[in-house]
């Protein structure tokens, strides 16, 4: 028996892809989640389920006449998947040496990574749509950086240390 990397569920998948599945329904149904979350959360309409329904059918179909959505998801999910693993592993990593005295720095450190991480994952996602590829990262990459290096260094000399309380 000849064995061609496929298994049946890869087989599936592929199946769902070709009828649109990935490209179409999930996409439809993310933005028509989040759309009529937010109508019921904030009761805009009167909190009426229908027409909040309705808005969020609507959307969600206009969101995917053109490309650009599924385009979008297709860029930026596989690079969050990513992102996440990167920042569990991460979070294992510090976990491993965090202490209850040093736990409020290693979160700020962990958070500025996540920081890092998130830009990056949305420079490289956008640079698929153009955005990036036009030289702008080559002529002003550095000053950026710089910026955000200097206030960095100028956030962390002037907030003031905590101490213990001494009795």
């Amino acid at each position: 028996m000849v064995y061609y990397g496929f298994t049946q569920l890869d087989a599936m998948l592929q199946m769902w892809a070709s009828f649109g599945v990935f490209s179409v329904l999930i996409p439809f149904l993310l933005v028509f989640a989040v759309v009529f979350a937010i109508l019921q959360k904030s009761r805009v309409l009167g909190g009426q389920r229908g027409i909040d329904v309705i808005i969020g059918v609507a959307i969600g179909l206009l969101s995917l006449q053109w490309d650009f959505m599924p385009r979008f998801f297709s860029e930026i999910f596989p690079r969050l998947g990513i992102a996440i693993a990167v920042l569990l592993s991460l979070v294992i990593l510090v976990g491993m040496f965090i202490t209850s005295k040093t736990r409020g720095v290693y979160y700020i450190i962990l958070a500025s990574i996540a920081f890092i991480i998130f830009i990056v994952m949305l420079s490289y996602t956008y640079g698929g749509f153009s955005f990036t590829s036009n030289n702008w990262w080559q002529q002003w990459g550095g000053g950026v950086i710089a910026l955000v290096v200097i206030v960095g260094i100028i956030v962390t000399l002037t907030v003031p240390k905590t101490t213990p309380e001494q009795d």
